[in-house]
């Protein structure tokens, strides 16, 4: 009995020196913690690039899927409804396309402007530069048939988001 009883006393008289330790550890990971939080929180990422070439995309394969199935564009054509864009997403002016649809002549057959005006200077003045401050743009040129008359047609995409 007075055994067990050493063996016991033995094996708790450590515990009051871990206890400086075990706090010394908890504040090493709180610091490690908020210096991470910190750090991640800190980074700005900036997909304005990548939300506009997703845009276009968009718009050019379903432009091109619209003409395969035999629809043109005119003042009939509804956008949103045959992409798959919710109106009100275009409406906070943050994003912005032009479609232009043009013959073998070059000659504007159709065209096409929703969003920020503002942001068709952007994507003029940025060609070639980057400005951080700016909507960033895309563009995509492409190619379609007119299935009832023959006519090949260039179609432009020109795509803009400034959603921070």
């Amino acid at each position: 009995m007075i055994n067990n009883f050493l063996l016991n006393k033995k094996s708790t008289s450590g515990d009051i020196y871990l206890s400086p330790w075990m706090f010394l550890n908890w504040i090493i990971i709180a610091v490690c913690l908020v210096i991470g939080a910190l750090l991640f929180l800190s980074v700005q990422a900036d997909a304005r690039g990548v939300e506009a070439q997703a845009l276009s995309g968009r718009l050019e394969g379903c432009l091109s899927q619209a003409y395969l199935d035999g629809k043109n564009l005119n003042e009939n054509f509804n956008i949103y409804l045959e992409c798959d864009i919710n109106p009100k997403v275009m409406e906070n002016d943050n994003y912005y396309f032009n479609i232009s649809l043009s013959d073998s002549s070059n000659q504007v057959k159709y065209f096409l402007v929703k969003g920020s005006g503002l942001f068709q200077t952007h994507c003029d003045y940025q060609k070639g530069k980057y400005e951080k401050n700016f909507a960033q743009c895309s563009q995509r040129q492409i190619s379609v048939i007119d299935k009832l008359s023959g006519e090949s047609y260039i179609v432009n995409i020109i795509a803009s988001s400034n959603q921070k």
